[in-house]
């Protein structure tokens, strides 16, 4: 569950990090499929649809005594992952008792083991048919289309399982369904979900993730946001993709110089290199502005190596002009002191200057054309 997770959070530090100035963002691409074939997952449904049906749905009269000993063989099957077998076995049973709403949903089950996933849709559409009010046959038809990657109708029809009956919203459903969601492009049914998830399972990581970056990217200015990275942090602290959230948080509290070494550890995952650049990149472009020319210089040249060939031409423009107001401190001094030692530092300095601001020209070219004219 966590990959889909991680590269959209990815995407949401990346737009953390670029001021108006630096509008450039990484181009998007197709997000990794979520893991919805969790045998856990689809093992709960296949018990919890069983209970529910026996519950709601006690056979009357009762079956002959050839159905009961095949259908007990058919879950012995299913239960020592024979799930060929049980299929077979079942589809005979079905021949005898067409109209039992149980046999499909464990026909469906196994189906579902079995990687057919169609066949698995319609049988517990089929059992759902029979008995309406059980809405973990909904709960299946879910999982069958997550599966399949239709996450839209995977979260549309865990939606209705849920107003069907709350009670299917246990164990990692929950977690799950918000997955679901969030690979639909529905970031609000995916923080919801993730609330409902961690109010069940607190230990559900990939959920407090969710809600962290979804709460970011809304620029929510809540507790809950903090709170949710903080307890992802605890959960996972050897995690980058944790600290890379902690470090996020830590830079938008003004705290940047324990965020930008934070982020230094995150980048040592090739992940997270781009994200670090981002943020180094912000951290220069606010000293440059405080007119920290020094520290402008030392922040961007340390962020240099995480900085992809996109990012490249913003490090070096910033470093250029820091380097042309220092240039300027220079000249000034070289007024006063025209010794061959001054002159040959304002030489060595004009040219890294004019360097710079040359390889940085495609990130602001009519401001920059113009500073390089007056070097």
């Amino acid at each position: 569950m966590i990959r889909p997770v991680r590269y959209l959070a990815l995407v949401f530090l990346t737009a953390a990090f670029v001021a108006p100035a630096f509008a450039q963002q990484p181009a998007d691409t197709a997000a990794v499929p979520a893991t919805a074939g969790d045998t856990a997952l689809w093992s709960l449904i296949g018990r919890s649809a069983r209970a529910k049906t026996t519950e709601l749905h006690p056979t009357t009269p009762p079956e002959n005594a050839r159905v009961v000993t095949q259908y007990r063989d058919a879950l012995s099957d299913i239960e020592g992952g024979r799930y060929g077998d049980a299929l077979l076995t079942l589809q005979a049973v079905l021949q005898r008792a067409p109209q039992n709403p149980l046999y499909h949903a464990d026909l469906a089950y196994a189906m579902l083991r079995a990687d057919r996933y169609d066949d698995a849709g319609n049988a517990y559409t089929r059992a759902f048919q029979l008995l309406q009010t059980n809405a973990w046959f909904l709960v299946g038809i879910a999982a069958v289309r997550a599966a399949q990657h239709q996450w839209a109708e995977a979260a549309g029809t865990i939606q209705l399982a849920a107003q069907t009956d709350s009670n299917v919203v246990a164990g990692p459903v929950a977690s799950y369904a918000s997955g679901w969601f969030e690979q639909a492009g529905d970031g609000s049914g995916a923080l919801t979900w993730a609330r409902l998830a961690i109010q069940r399972t607190p230990d559900d990581a990939a959920s407090w993730l969710r809600i962290a970056k979804y709460l970011r990217s809304r620029n929510d200015t809540t507790p809950e946001g903090p709170a949710a990275v903080m307890r992802y942090r605890a959960m996972r602290p050897d995690d980058r993709l944790g600290i890379a959230l902690y470090a996020d948080l830590l830079f938008n509290a003004g705290k940047a110089d324990s965020a930008l070494t934070l982020m230094a550890t995150a980048a040592q995952d090739s992940a997270y290199r781009e994200f670090a650049a981002q943020m180094y990149l912000q951290a220069g472009r606010d000293l440059f502005q405080r007119r920290d020319t020094e520290g402008a210089i030392r922040v961007l040249t340390l962020g240099q190596p995480y900085a992809t060939p996109g990012q490249r031409p913003a490090f070096n423009n910033i470093i250029g002009r820091a380097q042309l107001l220092q240039l300027s401190a220079v000249m000034t001094a070289l007024e006063e002191n025209r010794g061959c030692a001054a002159a040959r530092s304002a030489d060595s300095l004009a040219t890294r200057t004019e360097q710079n601001l040359r390889d940085g020209v495609s990130f602001d070219s009519v401001r920059t054309r113009s500073m390089l004219e007056n070097i």
